[in-house]
């Protein structure tokens, strides 16, 4: 799975797989624009999707998050709809790295 999100990577800031426990998967890139704010984080369309088919906090097994900034990352709607213990995984070219969403603010300025 790496080195396919890694590929799609090559043509995006940031691409994220989003698995269901009923083994749904939702894929998704990020959409750019050139105000950041207004950009929508593959992280954040991902689970957008799958809210839109009905699934909500607890129906999510992971997230696999490929970015060539964790910048990129919006914590904020990791933790609305992981749990604290969930574990999710951030890739980059140079590592991957398993984390549970509750360490992500305390690892966030380390891994950037």
């Amino acid at each position: 799975m790496r080195e396919e999100l890694l590929e799609l990577l090559e043509n995006n800031k940031q691409v994220a797989r989003l698995i269901t426990k009923d083994s749904l998967v939702f894929d998704a890139l990020m959409i750019d624009n050139l105000i950041y704010r207004d950009s929508i984080n593959a992280d954040q369309l991902a689970i957008a999707q799958a809210v839109t088919k009905g699934y909500k906090k607890g129906d999510f097994e992971t997230i696999y998050i490929a970015t060539k900034s964790l910048k990129y990352i919006n914590i904020n709607v990791l933790e609305e709809f992981f749990f604290p213990d969930d574990e999710i995984t951030l890739i980059t070219k140079s590592f991957e790295k398993k984390i549970l969403v509750k360490e992500l603010k305390s690892h966030y300025e380390v891994l950037r």
